[in-house]
């Protein structure tokens, strides 16, 4: 990748003289890809060989919350539950996104004035299976979510990956209540983020000169939550052309 691209974000600002730290899902093939970050913690969505040991929280949970071992599945059951609502079977204290606010305070916690520091956190959320932990699971009502946005069927499957990605994550039994339901999730799961993103955000402004820091927060995506009759967020409708680009 990189003799095709050139270094990756973390190489290069290693080699400005930043103190880097990545934290969180990084979807590299091979699992284990140098991205070029001097601190790396791993976190992705599902474990990768060699099993939960190469996953830095997934290694974390087990050796430090040993009675959650057993959970095959951590972020909520996939295949066929992908978008059925969900609960975390974690307390939210244990859950991916606060391990990794957890890890992102402290780099920033200990990183001096000596050299300025440059942290890259990419949560995992909000991100099916909609399994947000108690009490974000319960926090919105399905009855007062948004009704779906929808075009006639035979104009929505004019994108035709829209009927095959409905196909592939199991979304044509979604029906309109259900849809609420997992919406509710949705926002959830968006509030537990938020929560977490705040403790990072407090680590900051609790340094010296916090005003010289610069905060970068974004998204890739946003999920078409069943608008246009579709899921997931390849498509460029609403839900994905609305994701914040936010400098502070």
């Amino acid at each position: 990748m990189e003799a095709r691209c050139g270094p990756y974000l973390g190489r290069t600002m290693s080699r400005l003289g930043y103190r880097t730290f990545g934290v969180g899902k990084f979807h590299t093939y091979p699992w284990n890809e140098d991205v070029g970050y001097e601190t790396l913690w791993r976190c992705e969505e599902t474990y990768h060989p060699p099993a939960r040991e190469g996953d830095d929280y997934g290694s974390w949970l087990t050796r430090e919350h040993p009675a959650f071992d057993f959970l095959e599945q951590p972020f909520g059951e996939r295949t066929e539950m992908y978008y059925l609502p969900q609960r975390s079977p974690l307390p939210a204290k244990l859950g991916a996104e606060a391990w990794m606010a957890d890890r992102a305070v402290q780099e920033i916690t200990k990183s001096d004035n000596s050299r300025p520091f440059f942290g890259f956190v990419s949560f995992v959320g909000p991100h099916p299976p909609l399994a947000p932990p108690i009490p974000f699971n319960r926090m919105y009502d399905p009855d007062r979510m948004p009704d779906l946005v929808l075009g006639r069927i035979e104009e929505d499957h004019l994108d035709e990956e829209i009927p095959f990605m409905r196909y592939a994550i199991w979304a044509d039994a979604i029906n309109p209540a259900l849809a609420r339901i997992v919406k509710a999730r949705y926002y959830g799961e968006i509030s537990y983020l938020d929560h977490c993103v705040g403790r990072i955000l407090d680590a900051i402004e609790a340094r010296s000169k916090s005003e010289n820091i610069l905060v970068c927060f974004f998204s890739d995506h946003g999920d078409l939550l069943g608008d246009h009759h579709g899921w997931q967020k390849q498509n460029f409708l609403e839900a994905a052309c609305r994701v914040p680009l936010l400098l502070s």
